[in-house]
């Protein structure tokens, strides 16, 4: 098995602004929240960690775009709609409403190519994507790939939504990368107790949440210890180290 390295990484809140060479893209004021995060995610890892997109497109990286529950604004509006029978449904809401539209609008506005792929997994979906991500890079499938996890948000009446991308390969990119030390699925006894954890790891379990989504990076870093138990006893591990 390869090692597995985390190169780059970059989150924004949508409350952050929006650069203006964004906003003057033809298909921006059509996006939703969420894919407007995507967008400008990605931008502000390009201004981060100069170089990194075209380093992208020379590996060809597979692009893994993750979100736990998609588009919800969009798809409740649509099946509301329908449900009220308020002929016609507007082409623009069921555009919105699957959930590869933010991944759709990403590859048209950077002329990515590669293999993309959309993934939604409830509590889990970010780190089970990053499983999925890291696995293929130590088998060998791939040599450097891309993970997108966004979400919507609702803050004082406003919609709005974050979004974070890690960029992972074989090979470290500078000596800020990380390595990964520890990757683990495992279930649990639904009836028996919590699974061991280290002392140092950021512990997310979905029967204790607030619902709040448990994202990858905190303050713009990797949390380096994270253990992730849903109700049915799902429990994921990841551990990063400094090389």
């Amino acid at each position: 098995m390869k090692n597995v390295y985390l190169n780059a990484w970059e989150s924004v809140d949508l409350e952050q602004g929006i650069d203006p060479s964004l906003s003057a893209l033809p298909l921006f004021r059509r996006m939703t929240p969420l894919q407007k995060s995507v967008l400008l995610a990605v931008w502000s890892l390009n201004q981060r960690w100069p170089g990194t997109l075209e380093r992208l497109q020379e590996f060809a990286a597979p692009i893994y775009f993750t979100s736990a529950y998609g588009e919800l604004g969009a798809m409740l509006r649509v099946t509301q709609t329908i449900h009220a029978q308020q002929w016609p449904v507007s082409p623009k809401d069921f555009q919105h409403s699957v959930l590869n539209a933010a991944l759709a609008y990403l590859a048209m506005s950077h002329q990515w190519h590669q293999p993309a792929f959309a993934i939604s997994g409830g509590f889990t979906a970010a780190d089970s994507s990053l499983f999925l991500a890291t696995q293929r890079i130590a088998g060998g499938t791939e040599l450097c790939n891309v993970l997108v996890h966004a979400g919507e948000t609702h803050r004082n009446s406003v919609d709005g939504a974050q979004a974070e991308v890690l960029i992972c390969s074989d090979q470290a990119w500078s000596p800020l990368s990380y390595r990964l030390a520890k990757q683990s699925w495992t279930r649990r006894d639904k009836v028996g107790p919590p699974l061991p954890h280290t002392q140092a790891a950021r512990i997310f379990r979905e029967e204790a949440s607030d619902l709040t989504v448990p994202w990858l990076l905190e303050d713009k870093a990797p949390i380096l210890h994270r253990h992730i138990e849903t109700q049915l006893g799902q429990v994921l591990v990841t551990e990063w180290q400094k090389q």
